[in-house]
Parts: structure tokens; sequence; C-alpha cells
């Protein structure tokens, strides 16, 4: 959701329910199961100071090559936000946080085999809980990515790795997903049920007078942004092994 500008209130529906009834039976009550997300802006800030000398030697170029970077570390923030194992403070609350969201217990580790059991696994929770449909991906730390692409020749079975998809699901990697000694976290389910919202975009100011008496230039980037999950049985966290 882009563009917003005051806080925002989406409707959830969640299960209803239907039953077999007689030719002429009352019909049962399907249940009245009601929800909402309500995302408020929360602020991503930061600078960044430029010495006027190195703007004079270098053009427009130094200053554009560091709001790149701003916008980059910004994108960066909010993964490691969105993808934690935990709500991060100050920040929208973690996926893998909300309450409902489904879990595995992982494999014991067995080298190009168990991460891929893992993913298996995921697959088949969810596909108990609530089915596999919607815009359903992985996302995983990077620490898992040999494992899962080495676990294609293992016996000389194709394992259903191809690139970028595991088992036909797109697959991305994120530092932003949580990582410790001996293990990694990846998520699993439908992204469609997650909701962002932008207020505004990516805000950069240039300020030519704050830092002025140094001969400086700063720079100051503001993003407002919030997301939440609708449905939060829709997606799987998981730990896997990796020693």
């Amino acid at each position: 959701l882009t563009g917003l500008s005051a806080d925002t209130r989406l409707p959830i529906t969640g299960k209803q329910s239907v039953a077999w009834e007689g030719e002429i039976d009352a019909a049962a009550d399907g249940g009245t199961n009601f929800g909402k997300l309500d995302l408020t802006p929360l602020r991503l800030s930061s600078y960044v100071d430029i010495s006027k000398q190195l703007l004079l030697q270098n053009g427009m170029g130094a200053q554009q090559a560091i709001v790149a970077d701003l916008g980059r570390a910004a994108g960066a923030k909010i993964d490691a936000a969105m993808f934690a194992a935990a709500n991060v403070t100050s920040a929208p609350g973690a996926i893998a946080g909300t309450t409902g969201v489904l879990t595995i217990t992982e494999a014991a580790y067995s080298a190009d085999a168990s991460i891929y059991d893992d993913f298996m696994s995921a697959e088949s929770k969810l596909a108990e809980g609530e089915g596999l449909q919607g815009n359903l991906a992985y996302v995983a730390n990077p620490v898992l990515m040999k494992d899962l692409k080495r676990s294609a020749q293992v016996a000389a079975v194709s394992a259903g790795v191809q690139g970028n998809l595991v088992n036909g699901y797109p697959t991305f990697y994120s530092n932003g997903v949580t990582k410790a000694a001996g293990s990694a976290d990846f998520l699993f389910g439908d992204f469609s049920k997650l909701y962002i919202g932008m207020f505004g975009g990516l805000d950069i100011t240039v300020d030519p007078y704050s830092k002025a008496i140094n001969g400086e230039v700063r720079l100051i980037v503001n993003q407002y942004i919030d997301w939440g999950v609708t449905q939060p049985g829709a997606f799987v966290k998981a730990t896997s092994l990796t020693a």
C-alpha cells in the first residue's frame, strides 16, 4: 500500500464454516470471524555529512552514490526487522513474531539433505493448516543456500531445487533472516497475506546549512513504514541446523 498519509485500518476475514443440512433445516451460524490490521507510520532515519570539497571535486556523482547507499541501507534495515526471529525495538513486528504463525521441528543435521527436508516439512505444515495456495515463497538466510543447492546431487536424485526455485516456489535469500551458531532460519508462506504500508516515499533532505561552518552538507533520510500479516496461519517459521 503506497501513498498513505494517515493511520490505515484493514478489515480481516478469518475462516468461516459451512455444514450439510436437510432440505428445509435451518442453516447453522458460520461464525463471524472478522478482525483488523492497523498500519501506522513508524520512522526509519539516518543522516550523512559530506564535505563540500568532496562535492566540488566529484560533482553530484558523490552525492548520488551516497543517496543510493542510504536507500540500500534502509532496505536492509527493513529486511532485518521484517524477517527477524523476534520483534525489533521501535520497528514494525517481525513476521515470525506474529501470534499464530506455524512452526516445525527441524531435522537433525545431515549434510546436503536435512535442510531440504526442513523445507519439505514447512510445505507439509502449511498444506495441513491453510493449504498451498496464494503467493507462496521462501525467504531464507543465505547460509542455507549451499546445502539446498547441493541436495539436488545427493544420490543423483533431483531434490526439486532448480536455480532459485525450491519445489517450484520462489526462494529469496536475505541476511535479515536470523542466523545463529550452527543454525539459520527461513520462512515459507503466502506473501499476499503480508501488507506493507508506505507513508510517502523515501524522503531524503539535502541540508546545506546545519554543517556549513564545517564546510559540509548534511543528507538526512526518513522513511515512514509499517507492515503486518492478516492471516498468521498462512506462514511457517522454521530453523534449520547447519552443523
